[in-house]
């Protein structure tokens, strides 16, 4: 009758936990949107199998090296014209165009795209694109006519999500107009419904060519043979990116290919319904509630998680094997709210029933403890638990009590410890510690522990029940006083010890211990593969300037405490110098110490907090090996200080491992930086002139400077060879000034009708007083104000128009010339023509070789030249290489030109002559 009953409460109970589940899960899905977390599992069973793909599609991207090459954007269509006669070649199949052809070219270039269209041996498709307006009817961009009567016309719209990432692919658009994933499959027949895009497809297993080699001829015959081609923009620049669940953020013409991909399988994703999903919850919460045990907490957390992990890898396997969608975002909500529920009802119950047990014990607690007060040593008596019975007032002064507390654990950490220590030790019933203590006044006490374990019995009603209770009594000896002594004497030689082979901020070993760790490793008989890798702050100036020494030195001291905790088994932490910690790695392969040596990087790409600052760490690494790069701790260690220093210099990447070309390549920058610097001590500098004629009548105007080194060793060198390593270097402002006192002592030895131009760099226009130089310079040399011409280019406007403008004025009023070098290449001329104090305008030769190329070259150059003269500014053409050339800029308005036409640069000793 009684289990009958028990079943009878149990069955109700799991009843009323099942309904009270499906509320709590009802209302959770209220307020919990499972939209994302279906995306996000989503995205993570695309991840979980790599396919690869069919071999019948190939792409040809309009990569950032083809428009390079090309020079210009949007391309003439000629280009286009060649791709489809170059394909001619190859046999393929299909190929498609994801590039928009709804605007008019010239009408030359239209004309010659549509006949390769009309005479291609493969059905070709151009794309068609419909924009969306608020509120309005959608409008289609479509191939022009002219173009669209030669080829079939496709959809290349992608569908994304509010996130703006790409899940799913319409074969057909809202007009019916089929995909370009549908046009190269041949599937039109069979897809009638948007379906979702395969991302377990490797995208790098299709074959992605650039234009740029196709028109050269590098991509061999076999390639591209009977296969279907898709020609897109994969540039950046030209912004035609979408959101992948695994690839992140590609192109969308991979978007295209990886559909093709999907729609030549012979079967398609589905996904589960509602009915489905709601059937998966209610199984569940079943299973939860049938294995539920309220007295056990991890039976409930296993059962919670092989749910999961059986849910989890089901779906994977139906995802990957039967294409089939299973969204389990409301099924995971309901197994962690019913968890959650069925814990707190655990707890409740076991709460409740520890405080009814509670209540019912009851201690009559008769021991009397008048002879153990008295005693000069510190004596407790607690149960098994550690609730105190007894207290001395010795103990009551070593511990700092007012009164007793009601259980050790309150006063004494250890106590707890030292009742089970005792209750463990099987026959031996004393137990015996010597621990240190420091109670909550701050005095610390030497202590000696004996706890011993007796019994006392409870006798009730009479005696005829009896129960046994476990007594502790813990004897507590003070022997601070004995002790002190003793660790006064040890403590100088620790100290000692610990400057000697610790860093004093860090507390890790130091740069001694370092040297004496290598040694060691190295001149073992059986020494195992050893790497040291240095990682230098290379930040922490800049953070002691801009927050003080204080938070750098807490940076150092917690830097440090990462990387002792990131190194792992293998590997040791000494700190180098002040600014640098080395690392030694032992029996690591070179891969290995590659990979601590990036999560050892990867630890400072998040900010270090320090006295409410988030500093953000820059760092660089260098690496060196034993037996490969060195045998001995001093060739070792200076080989891991070259990587360093190129890890330092290295504009690609953050560190370096070691090899001899690192250590050559460091030998020629430094030797570099000694060469430069004796050549600015030494004046080995000169300036070469090239002419610069009036177009009207031939005359010789001017002379542009052009910088020479005069190398004693390696002779005549040119600007290309030290300039950008000057700049690096920092002397880019000793060398502008020799420059200018060059070019106007030079320009004093010619007559007074040609002028002097030189370039001014824009670290010198920023970072010194040119103005002040060049008043300087014309009173020593003579030379006249109107005949200096100083020649900046447009990238100085974006650096601090407000500056500029300052400086190029102050030029301006000592009276000299200010010319815009390389016009036409830059991104501010046009905003700021008419606002700062320019004479002349330069137009860059990349323009004036184009002369007679083509109609719409000469029409730029045209504006340009129109554009200078409406702003009242002299205009000279660069790289006139052409009598041509001459007469058509002549024709046009230009006044000056430069080139090789008028001459090369020459010392200012063929002038002079001449």
């Amino acid at each position: 009758m009684g289990n009958i009953i028990s079943m009878k409460n149990f069955i109700i109970e799991r009843g009323l936990l099942f309904l009270v589940s499906i509320l709590l899960v009802y209302l959770s899905s209220l307020v919990v949107s499972t939209k994302e977390l279906n995306s996000s599992l989503l995205d993570q069973h695309y991840n979980k199998i790599e396919k690869t793909a069919s071999d019948t599609l190939a792409v040809i991207a309009i990569d950032d090296d083809s428009i390079a090459y090309y020079e210009s954007w949007p391309w003439p269509r000629s280009i286009y014209a060649e791709i489809i006669q170059k394909l001619n070649n190859y046999t393929i199949k299909k190929l498609a165009f994801d590039i928009d052809f709804s605007s008019k070219s010239s009408v030359v270039q239209d004309l010659i795209f549509s006949k390769s269209l009309k005479t291609a041996d493969y059905p070709i498709a151009l794309s068609a694109y419909i924009s969306e307006s608020n509120g309005q009817q959608p409008t289609q961009n479509t191939p022009i006519n002219q173009l669209a009567e030669n080829a079939a016309i496709v959809n290349a719209n992608v569908a994304t999500t509010i996130a703006g990432t790409v899940y799913t692919y319409s074969p057909t658009a809202i007009n019916s107009r089929i995909s370009i994933a549908s046009f190269l499959a041949d599937r039109v027949d069979k897809l009638k419904q948007d379906f979702y895009i395969d991302y377990s497809y490797n995208l790098g297993s299709i074959p992605v060519y650039s234009v740029k080699d196709l028109l050269l001829n590098k991509i061999p015959l076999p390639a591209l043979r009977n296969k279907n081609i898709l020609i897109g923009a994969t540039s950046i620049a030209l912004g035609d990116m979408f959101n992948m669940p695994v690839n992140g953020r590609k192109s969308g013409v991979f978007v295209h290919a990886l559909a093709y991909e999907t729609a030549i399988r012979g079967q398609q994703f589905t996904k589960t319904t509602n009915i489905h999903q709601a059937l998966i919850t209610l199984i569940v919460i079943l299973l939860l509630i049938v294995s539920f045990n309220r007295r056990n907490f991890l039976l409930l957390l296993i059962s919670s998680i092989s749910i999961f992990l059986a849910l989890y890898f089901f779906s994977i396997y139906l995802h990957h094997y039967h294409f089939l969608i299973t969204e389990l975002a409301s099924s995971f909500i309901s197994l962690i709210t019913t968890t959650v529920f069925l814990f707190l009802y655990a707890f409740y119950i076991r709460t409740r029933s520890f405080y009814r047990q509670l209540n019912i014990k009851n201690y009559h607690k008769t021991i009397s403890d008048q002879l153990i007060k008295s005693s000069s040593h510190g004596i407790i008596v607690t149960n098994r638990s550690g609730d105190i019975l007894i207290i001395n007032n010795t103990a009551k002064n070593i511990f700092s009590l007012e009164s007793s507390n009601s259980n050790i654990r309150h006063f004494f950490e250890r106590g707890l410890q030292l009742i089970a220590a005792c209750s463990t030790s099987g026959q031996q019933k004393t137990s015996y510690h010597k621990i240190r203590h420091v109670n909550s006044k701050g005095i610390t006490f030497d202590l000696e522990v004996f706890v011993d374990k007796s019994y006392y019995t409870f006798n009730k009603m009479q005696g005829i029940f009896k129960k046994n209770h476990e007594l502790y009594n813990i004897i507590i000896i003070d022997e601070t006083e004995k002790n002190q002594a003793l660790e006064d004497f040890s403590r100088s030689k620790i100290e000692l010890l610990d400057i000697k082979y610790n860093d004093p901020l860090t507390k890790i070993a130091n740069r001694y211990s370092f040297d004496s760790y290598l040694k060691k490793s190295l001149e073992k008989e059986h020494a195992e593969q050893l790497s040291v890798v240095l990682l230098s702050l290379d930040s922490l100036q800049d953070i002691n300037f801009i927050y003080g020494g204080l938070i750098g030195d807490s940076i150092i001291c917690q830097v440090a405490g990462q990387l002792a905790c990131s190194v792992g088994e293998n590997g040791k932490v000494f700190t180098f110098s002040r600014e640098t910690f080395a690392i030694v790695y032992n029996g690591l392969s070179e891969a290995q110490v590659l990979r601590n040596m990036q999560k050892s990087f990867f630890l400072f790409t998040n900010p270090l907090s320090v006295v409410n600052q988030q500093v953000l760490m820059s760092v660089s690494l260098g690496m060196a090996m034993a037996p490969k790069h060195a045998h001995t701790p001093s060739l070792l260690t200076s080989c891991a200080e070259t990587a360093l220093n190129h890890a330092h210099t290295s504009q690609a990447k953050n560190y370096a491992i070691y090899d001899e070309k690192l250590a050559v390549r460091l030998k020629q920058r430094t030797a570099l930086k000694n060469e430069l610097r004796r050549a600015i001590n030494n004046r080995e500098f000169l300036l070469h002139y090239q002419p610069q004629h009036c177009l009207a009548n031939g005359t010789l105007v001017g002379l542009e400077g052009l910088l020479r080194w005069n190398d004693p060793v390696h002779g005549l060198r040119y600007p290309d060879e030290f300039i950008e390593a000057a700049e690096e270097f920092g002397f880019m402002g000793e060398i502008g000034e020799l420059v200018l006192s060059l070019g106007c002592n030079d320009g004093a030895q010619l007559p007074e009708h040609i002028k002097i131009a030189l370039n001014v760099s824009p670290v010198q226009f920023l970072e010194s007083d040119v103005a002040e130089l060049c008043e300087i310079y014309l009173h020593k040399s003579g030379l006249a104000p109107h005949r200096l011409e100083l020649e900046i280019t447009e990238s100085m406007l974006m650096e601090d128009i407000g500056r500029v403008c300052e400086i190029l004025q102050l030029i301006k009023n000592l009276g000299v010339s200010i010319a815009m070098d390389d016009f036409g290449t830059g991104y501010s001329s046009l905003q700021y023509l008419t606002q700062l104090p320019f004479d002349k305008l330069k137009i860059d030769r990349s323009f004036s070789m184009k002369i007679g190329l083509s109609q719409q070259d000469d029409d730029i150059i045209i504006s340009i030249i129109q554009l200078g003269r409406a702003a009242n500014k002299t205009i000279l053409a660069e790289g006139i290489e052409s009598e041509r050339s001459v007469n058509f800029l002549k024709a046009h308005g230009c006044e000056m030109g430069q080139g090789y036409f008028f001459g090369k640069p020459q010392p200012l000793a063929y002038f002079l002559k001449n």
